[in-house]
């Protein structure tokens, strides 16, 4: 996956888009406070935090089938700046643009 991320980064025109890899932690509570955000990761060395991701994976695991989350960040929780709605789709499509990459790898799922 991340020989596709260099590839596909390379192509990109926009380079305000980053790609990373690393943990992302995830639970049932909507985090809306910059401090609570900043202690999760602290705390977690977590790049990203979800209410969706473990869910995902969690029945995916249960199912023996493979998962992959990715979060495209608009901003983030608590931040007083954002990006506007147009920035936000075309980062939307080019994660579209990253998974259809990704998954149509020829050795998709043999990475750990």
């Amino acid at each position: 996956m991340r020989r596709v991320a260099g590839e596909f980064k390379s192509g990109l025109t926009d380079r305000s888009i980053q790609i990373h890899f690393g943990r992302i932690i995830s639970g049932d509570v909507f985090v809306l406070c910059a401090a609570t955000r900043e202690r999760l990761f602290k705390v977690h060395r977590a790049l990203a935090l979800n209410m969706e991701g473990a869910a995902i994976a969690q029945v995916a695991q249960r199912f023996g089938r493979q998962h992959l989350v990715i979060r495209v960040l608009g901003d983030l929780a608590g931040a007083t700046h954002g990006l506007n709605e147009r920035a936000k789709l075309d980062r939307l499509d080019a994660a579209a643009e990253f998974v259809t990459a990704v998954i149509s790898a020829p050795d998709w799922g043999t990475e750990t």
